[in-house]
């Protein structure tokens, strides 16, 4: 590509009217460098400098230039430039690397950066977004998924339609609307989340004040065991393992509310989902990085431990028979078909009588056949309850 050199002061203005793909990057030196297979360039005052061109092209800035890039039909990168950076409409993707403040009006291709320091404002962004170590940031629509991890100030989404994965976020964050799942680590303000469409994972202690999330999907959140809480959480079903003071339940109109707090009440936290909610605690050697297992939350409370014999006695015939029942049915792996059933009753209570001792005389053997047809529906009830937690868990 041939190159043009332009004698600039050391923090110019540079306006990119129109490109196919660019790469614009910053130096030490007071000049532009362009290359390009045919460009045009203006001079329309002091220190300002417009270029044009339908073709690709590389331009090399001083560190402090403002830049503003009006249209790019292509693939833009722009890296380690301090000057303020006004992005109008980018056709292609887009990569940010090393700059201060930057406004971005339009991305209508997935849009990534690192290492922004400014205030980052984002518009519209019409495919994914993902920005690691970034100032101040809001962003106004994100169509695709979101990703963002280290934010050193506050975070605010607008509206994101697809999920919106935020870890460490050192100021107050706020979210409008997420249309698919959330998940949120290490908080360091105030937040809140007004709408989640999917569910929402939540990790980490927060900050005194006032945190509100809600979501039409599943809540699981995971709270440091110590960590002060004040709690109110409803949904359709509300479990928590931490110890909590006060702790109350209520259930109107098949909503269940949980409240209770540890510590103090500075800390406030509300939860509302349509769904189920779990808050389980951690210890302080769980924190950091959170994989997905570590959400997993079984709703399902264990089964109550079979009731044993009295030392010394033998089970009842009919807890022998809830006993072999169960065992076959565990193993057929359909205990809510009522042929599966008839037949495991009728071989469970077959090989029982087998093992039975001989009645010693008829009015023994009269009394067997008494119990017998109450002891095996009995069992057979009990054992199909028990046979359908143990699948559900498995």
């Amino acid at each position: 590509m041939p190159e043009q050199q332009f004698e600039t002061s050391k923090s110019p203005r540079v306006t990119i009217k129109r490109c196919g793909s660019a790469v614009v990057r910053g130096w030490i030196g007071s000049s532009v460098k362009v290359k390009g297979d045919e460009f045009d360039a203006s001079v329309p005052a002091v220190d300002e400098l417009q270029l044009e061109s339908a073709a690709d092209l590389v331009v090399t800035v001083p560190a402090e230039t403002v830049l503003v890039v009006e249209a790019c039909s292509g693939r833009l990168e722009i890296k380690h430039i301090d000057g303020h950076i006004v992005l109008k409409e980018i056709a292609g993707p887009l990569t940010l690397h090393n700059l201060k403040a930057v406004k971005i009006h339009a991305c209508r291709e997935p849009l990534s950066g690192e290492n922004i320091d400014g205030p980052l404002t984002i518009v519209t962004a019409r495919k994914s977004v993902a920005l690691r170590s970034v100032g101040p940031l809001q962003l106004d629509q994100a169509d695709g998924d979101v990703e963002i991890s280290y934010v050193k100030g506050p975070a605010a989404l607008t509206a994101v339609l697809g999920s919106a994965n935020l870890d460490t976020v050192s100021g107050d964050l706020t979210v409008g609307s997420v249309g698919g799942d959330a998940a949120f680590a290490n908080l360091g303000g105030t937040s809140q989340a007004a709408s989640v469409g999917g569910s929402l994972h939540l990790s980490g202690g927060l900050r005194d004040g006032d945190h509100s999330f809600k979501a039409a999907g599943e809540i699981i959140v995971r709270w440091p065991s110590d960590a002060p809480l004040s709690l109110t959480a409803a949904g359709s079903k509300v479990l928590s393992t931490l110890n909590l003071n006060s702790l109350t339940e209520s259930t109107a109109d098949g909503i269940h509310t949980l409240t209770g707090y540890i510590e103090h009440f500075k800390c406030r936290l509300m939860l509302a989902s349509d769904e189920r909610i779990g808050i389980k605690g951690v210890t302080g050697q769980d924190r950091g990085p959170v994989p997905a297992a570590a959400y997993e939350f079984d709703f399902e409370p264990p089964p109550p431990p079979a009731e044993a014999a009295p030392s010394g006695q033998p089970l009842s015939f009919s807890d022998q028979l809830s006993q072999a029942i169960t065992s076959r049915l565990e193993a057929a792996g359909t205990p809510a078909d009522p042929a599966v059933v008839q037949t495991v009753v009728a071989k469970a209570l077959a090989d029982l009588m087998a093992e039975e001792p001989a009645a010693d005389d008829a009015a023994t053997e009269a009394e067997a056949a008494a119990v017998v047809p109450a002891a095996s529906v009995a069992a057979a009830e009990k054992a199909v309850r028990t046979a359908e937690q143990s699948l559900q868990r498995a």
